[in-house]
């Protein structure tokens, strides 16, 4: 019976020590717990803080700050940025060479497509009358130019002035022009035989009263 005694205080001592490092290693996981917990608690608040984040991780971010430092740098001044250059470390090349941003070379072997020709803008300036005969409406100045120029070879008061509508240009052929309506009619027939020996293919001469 003693002997039975002894042998369950001796697995009692043990099982007692057991507890104790039981308890004491769950107290060391706990307080390692708590503490990477309140570490990124202090993170999440200097986040929510606005605390800027710095980058110093090693070449390629340096050059990365460098850049956006140029780049500010030009926005600062009226001129902008005359020239840039990506860090090398974003382009894949070899630390130190990176090269200025430009604009591409021309190609030489493109084949290079000749300037149209420049829009016709001639014309005579409106006839500073209220009254004349309008002798035909035309696309090209060339056309009416020739009309205009026949006209006056009869000895007529012609001009060609040009005309916008509708985004399309057009000369406007006008000869005889006064600011009495009954003297400009009466030359409908001197008008009329001008254009009947023109070379430029006319309609019938119309009376227009100009501005309105």
């Amino acid at each position: 019976m003693a002997d039975a005694l002894r042998r369950w205080g001796r697995d009692f001592r043990v099982s007692r020590a057991t507890a104790i490092a039981i308890a004491v290693a769950a107290g060391m996981a706990a307080l390692a717990s708590f503490s990477v917990g309140w570490r990124m608690g202090e993170a999440a608040e200097r986040a929510r803080g606005g605390d800027p984040v710095a980058l110093t991780a090693g070449a390629a971010d340096r050059e990365v700050v460098d850049l956006l430092g140029r780049i500010e740098a030009g926005r600062a001044t009226d001129d902008g940025a005359s020239s840039l250059s990506y860090p090398t470390a974003l382009r894949g090349g070899a630390s130190g060479d990176a090269g200025p941003i430009g604009l591409a070379a021309e190609d030489p072997t493109r084949e290079q497509v000749p300037p149209g020709p420049a829009p016709d803008v001639s014309g005579d300036p409106p006839p500073a009358a209220r009254f004349a005969w309008e002798a035909g409406r035309f696309p090209a100045s060339s056309s009416s130019g020739a009309l205009r120029d026949h006209l006056r070879a009869a000895g007529l008061s012609a001009a060609s002035v040009l005309e916008l509508r509708q985004g399309e240009r057009t000369w406007r052929v006008l000869v005889a022009w006064g600011d009495d309506r009954a003297a400009v009619d009466a030359q409908r027939t001197v008008v009329e035989d001008a254009l009947a020996s023109a070379n430029v293919e006319t309609g019938v001469p119309v009376l227009v009263e100009l501005g309105s």
